[in-house]
C-alpha cells in the first residue's frame, strides 16, 4: 500500500524533532583533555613528593650548553611514602638561562608523551619546571627551599600567581656513570595551566605594557622589594609573565625566577652591573611611575596578610632556627619601609638618583 506524501512529511518531522529533543535532553559532551588531570595537577596538592626520575644524566649535562629543545626520554616514579601515584615515561631536557650555565646539575624542563597520556588516562601536560639543587652542597639545597617559600608568598598575596610543588628527587643513572642522589627540589605550575586556573589569556612578547593592570604592578614591585630581588624587568619581559585576567584594568603581570633574591641570598647572585647596588640584599624598589603615586591599597594588602607571610617561614621545617630568624628579620625591615608614605617616597627617590 502506497504511504500518502503528507503522512511521510509528519512522519520525518516527527522522528526530528524526538532527536532534537534527545540532543537537548543530553548531558553535554566534554572533551577527554578536560575530564583528565595533566601530570602536573595529578601530582600537585599533596604533602612532599618523592620522585624517581632515571635517564642518561651525562647526556643531560653535555646538552646544557646547547640552545634549543632538545628533549631526551627519561622514566619517572611519584611516591608519596608508600603510596604510588604516577609511573611512566617522560621526556625531559635542561633549561634555564643563569642556571643552566652555572649549575653543574641544571635545573630541568620535563612533559609527557602523547602515547603516554592516553595510555595513563592524562590530559595535555605542558612543559613542568622542576628546580633542581643545582650542586651537590646543603646551602644550595636550602636556598631551593627558600625560593619555593617566596612563590607561597606571593600564592598568599595573588592567585595570579605560579603554585608550586615541593618533591624529593632521586636521580639514577640509567648509563650508570653517576652515583645515585637525593636532592630537594620544586616543580613549578606550566604557564598553561595557571592561565587556565585563572581564566586567563597568555599574552605573546609583543603586548603593550602602556597599559599595565596598575593596582597589580603595585603589588608585584613592593612584592620584589620585599624579597630584595631586582632580577626581573616588565619591558623586556625578563623574569615577568603577562596575562590578560581584566581585560578593563590591562595586562596583568606574574614573576617567576626568584633566585637572585636577597631573601634568597644565595652566593652565586649579584645584582645587575648597571644597578646601583652591592649586594643582593640591598633592596631597590623599582617603581617606574608617579613618585607620589598613593601606595595605601597595596600597603594594606601586605599588613592584612603579614601574619600569613610570617607564617609560612616559621612553619618551614628545612630551615634551621637561625635561618626561619634571619629572614623574619628581613621581611621584617620591609614593613618597617612600608609603615610611612615618607619611607616609601624615599626609596623610590633614592632609587631613582642612583
Amino acid at each position: 500500500m502506497k504511504r500518502s506524501t503528507k503522512n511521510t512529511s509528519q512522519y520525518v518531522v516527527c522522528f526530528l524533532c524526538t532527536l532534537l529533543l534527545i540532543s537537548c535532553l543530553a548531558p553535554p559532551k566534554e572533551k577527554n583533555e578536560d575530564l583528565a588531570p595533566s601530570l602536573f595537577a595529578k601530582i600537585s596538592e599533596t604533602e612532599l613528593l618523592n620522585i624517581t626520575l632515571q635517564t642518561d644524566f651525562e647526556l643531560l649535562f653535555k646538552n646544557k650548553s646547547i640552545e634549543g629543545k632538545h628533549f631526551q626520554s627519561a622514566s619517572i616514579i611519584v611516591e608519596q611514602k608508600d603510596s604510588l601515584i604516577y609511573k611512566g615515561k617522560v621526556k625531559i631536557r635542561p633549561r634555564g638561562v643563569t642556571r643552566r650555565d652555572m649549575c653543574t646539575f641544571p635545573p630541568i624542563m620535563l612533559k609527557t608523551k602523547k602515547k603516554e597520556e592516553k595510555q595513563q588516562n592524562l590530559g595535555p601536560t605542558h612543559n613542568i619546571k622542576l628546580v633542581t639543587n643545582c650542586e651537590d652542597s646543603l646551602a644550595y639545597d636550602k636556598w631551593v627551599v627558600k625560593e619555593q617559600l617566596i612563590y607561597k608568598m606571593l600564592n598568599t598575596l595573588s592567585k595570579e600567581s605560579f603554585s608550586t610543588q615541593r618533591v624529593e628527587v632521586t636521580y639514577e643513572d640509567s648509563e650508570h656513570t653517576m652515583s645515585m642522589i637525593t636532592k630537594m627540589g620544586f616543580i613549578i605550575e606550566p604557564l598553561e595551566e595557571l592561565s587556565k586556573r585563572c581564566d586567563c589569556e597568555i599574552l605573546d612578547e609583543n603586548a603593550a605594557v602602556k597599559n599595565i593592570h596598575k593596582e597589580h604592578y603595585k603589588l608585584i614591585t613592593f612584592f620584589q622589594f620585599m624579597i630584595g630581588n631586582t632580577d626581573w624587568n616588565l619591558s623586556r619581559r625578563h623574569n615577568i609573565q603577562l596575562l590578560n585576567c581584566f581585560p578593563e584594568y590591562g595586562p596583568t603581570p606574574v614573576p617567576y625566577d626568584f633566585d637572585f633574591s636577597g631573601f634568597v641570598n644565595a652566593s652565586y647572585a649579584k645584582p645587575h652591573a648597571m644597578l646601583p647596588i652591592e649586594k643582593v640584599t640591598d633592596r631597590m624598589l623599582q617603581w617606574r611611575g608617579d613618585i607620589d603615586e598613593d601606595f595605601s591599597n597595596t600597603v594594606a594588602i601586605f599588613n592584612e596578610n603579614k601574619s600569613a607571610l610570617t607564617s609560612i617561614i616559621e612553619q618551614e621545617s628545612e630551615l634551621t632556627n637561625e635561618e626561619k630568624e634571619n629572614s623574619l628579620l628581613y621581611l621584617e625591615s620591609f614593613y618597617d619601609i612600608i609603615s610611612s608614605e615618607e619611607s616609601i617616597k624615599t626609596e623610590i627617590i633614592k632609587a631613582r638618583a642612583k
